[in-house]
């Protein structure tokens, strides 16, 4: 009374797999594998060096961009002072102006009487 076993049993998931022991033995392989890995690395190297240049142009821009808003702060501060210069001597005119008049005035009024 022997039983058939029709399913095949489980494989054991604890134990290391097996090596292929025949693709070990293939030199074109393993030089291929070496050549795949330095190609990534080297890919992965040129990534970091454009990301760094990137970095660099953008620090530059940054830079210049700073300057510019430097020259144009200046800029407006010595055109804010010609203006309060401007107005400052108009103001003085005037005061001049208004002195004089009011001393023609008073000398026209006293004339009078």
């Amino acid at each position: 009374m022997a039983m058939l076993q029709l399913v095949s049993p489980l494989p054991d998931l604890c134990s290391p797999p097996v090596p292929n022991l025949h693709m070990k033995n293939q030199p074109g392989l393993n030089m291929a594998k070496k050549l795949k890995a330095q190609k990534a690395a080297a890919s992965r190297f040129a990534y970091m060096e454009e990301n760094i240049a990137n970095l660099e142009r953008m620090e530059e821009m940054y830079n210049l961009q700073q300057l510019r808003h430097q020259e144009l702060l200046d800029l407006q501060v010595a055109q804010h002072d010609h203006l309060c210069d401007l107005i400052s001597n108009l103001d003085d005119r005037l005061t001049n102006i208004e002195s004089h008049l009011d001393e023609e005035y008073d000398n026209a009024s006293s004339e009078e009487f």
